[in-house]
C-alpha cells in the first residue's frame, strides 16, 4: 500500500511538471503614425549668433519700453502677413518650454496657427523668413486605434515565430498561447524617456522635414510547450 502511494505521488509530480512546461518570449516592435494636424507656435527669434561680443558696449540710451514697442510691432507685422494668406491666427499656445525651461533664443510672445498638412508649415516659414521661429507640434495622427491594432497583431505573430524557433532547438513544440502581458521595454528612467520623447516631438530647427510619429509596444507572450 505504501509503495502504491509513493508511485501515485511520483506520477502526480511528473504530470504536474509536464503541465508546467512553457516557452516565454519578449518581443518589441514599432509602427509609423502619419500626422494629419499640426500646431505652429510662432515666436520672434533672438539671433544671439549675430552679436559680436568683443564689440558690445553699454548703451546708456537703451529704452526698454521702446524695445518692447518694437517687438510688438514685429509681432503685429507677422500676424498681418499670416492673415493676408488666410491663416487663422490665435494666441500663442503655452508650450514654448520643456519642464518649465524656455528654449534658447526664443522670445516669450508670439502667435499660434493650426494647419492640416506639412506643405503649409513650409509656406509659413518661407513667408515669415529670418527672425521668426516656427516650432511645430503634431496635434493628431491618422487612425491611431487602427495602427495600434495592427501593431498588436504584428507582435503576436512575431512572438509565435520566435517561440517556434526556440522550441525547435529545445526538443519541444510551441503550443497555444497561455498568457500575454505588456512589457516595459526600452531602458533608462521614466524622466529620461519623457525628455527624449519631448525632444523628438519638437522641431528643434528650421530644417525639419518629417513629422511622422511612431507607436512602440513590448509584449511578453507565454506559450504552452508540448
Amino acid at each position: 500500500m505504501k509503495n502504491f502511494l509513493v508511485a501515485a505521488l511520483m506520477l502526480c509530480s511528473l504530470a504536474s511538471l509536464a503541465q508546467s512546461k512553457f516557452i516565454e518570449v519578449e518581443v518589441t516592435d514599432t509602427i509609423t503614425l502619419k500626422p494629419v494636424s499640426f500646431q505652429c507656435n510662432i515666436y520672434l527669434q533672438d539671433d544671439y549668433s549675430a552679436i559680436d561680443t568683443s564689440a558690445v558696449v553699454f548703451d546708456e540710451n537703451y529704452d526698454p519700453m521702446a524695445e518692447q514697442e518694437k517687438q510688438k510691432n514685429k509681432l503685429q507685422e507677422i500676424k498681418r502677413k499670416l492673415e493676408a494668406k488666410k491663416y487663422k491666427v490665435g494666441p500663442l499656445s503655452p508650450k514654448g518650454d520643456i519642464m518649465g525651461v524656455r528654449l534658447y533664443g526664443m522670445n516669450d510672445s508670439g502667435w499660434s496657427v493650426n494647419v492640416n498638412n506639412e506643405a503649409d508649415i513650409q509656406k509659413i516659414r518661407d513667408l515669415l523668413g529670418v527672425g521668426a521661429y516656427v516650432d511645430v507640434e503634431v496635434i493628431k495622427y491618422a487612425d491611431e486605434a487602427k495602427a495600434e491594432e495592427q501593431l498588436i497583431k504584428k507582435l503576436i505573430e512575431k512572438a509565435k515565430s520566435k517561440a517556434v524557433i526556440i522550441a525547435s532547438h529545445s526538443g519541444l513544440k510551441a503550443g497555444k498561447i497561455l498568457e500575454v502581458k505588456e512589457g516595459k521595454g526600452g531602458s533608462g528612467s521614466a524622466f529620461e524617456t519623457f525628455m527624449m520623447e519631448m525632444m523628438k516631438s519638437r522641431s528643434m530647427g528650421r530644417d525639419k522635414t518629417s513629422y511622422s510619429g511612431s507607436l512602440e509596444k513590448t509584449f511578453v507572450v507565454k506559450f504552452a510547450a508540448e
